[in-house]
């Protein structure tokens, strides 16, 4: 299984997705998905994994735990294509080439962030809140953008399950 060399494990999914989803969602968004992410969610759609937190330095230079619970495809709740319908439009605060991949409880977006090269298909990983924003230096408001890791692969290396960290208190262990 392609989780296994990340010792992830899956709590819940869809199971399995046709391809034809995910390359019609690229042509939707116009970028390049990662080769494995496609290779994870064709197995698995709407993932949740039983390892979804991980830690990253957050935009105000602070220590902050996020979680990600993976859209899914063609389904009813938690739809990929629903996510992404204004997440680029600057009327939303939002912000091109960043396109949401997944979720956390909080409402926050785990997002592929294609800003420093359109045409790649291996984009950095970043945490957007949907309730915090910045102001840019030409006027525009859009909602707080925290950089996470420098490729998929490396997020799925990052991840784990929190409560082999932390105590319910949510001090590490």
């Amino acid at each position: 299984m392609v989780l296994d060399k990340y010792n992830l494990s899956v709590n819940y999914d869809d199971g399995y997705l046709e391809e034809s989803l995910l390359d019609k969602f690229e042509i939707e968004i116009g970028y390049n998905l990662p080769q494995e992410y496609k290779n994870i969610i064709s197995q698995h759609n709407s993932l949740y994994l039983n390892e979804p937190n991980f830690e990253f330095i957050n935009f105000y230079n602070e220590k902050d735990i996020g979680a990600c619970y993976f859209y899914g495809y063609g389904t009813p709740t938690e739809n990929i294509t629903e996510a992404n319908t204004h997440f680029e439009d600057p009327e939303y605060y939002g912000e091109k080439g960043i396109i949401t991949f997944g979720l956390d409880a909080n409402g926050d977006n785990v997002c592929f962030d294609y800003r420093d090269d359109l045409s790649t298909d291996n984009p950095k990983i970043v945490y957007v809140y949907h309730d915090r924003f910045e102001e840019l230096p030409d006027g525009r408001v859009r909602n707080v953008i925290n950089h996470v890791a420098n490729s998929f692969e490396d997020f799925l290396g990052i991840l784990f399950r929190y409560e082999d960290k932390y105590d319910d208190y949510g001090n590490p262990l």
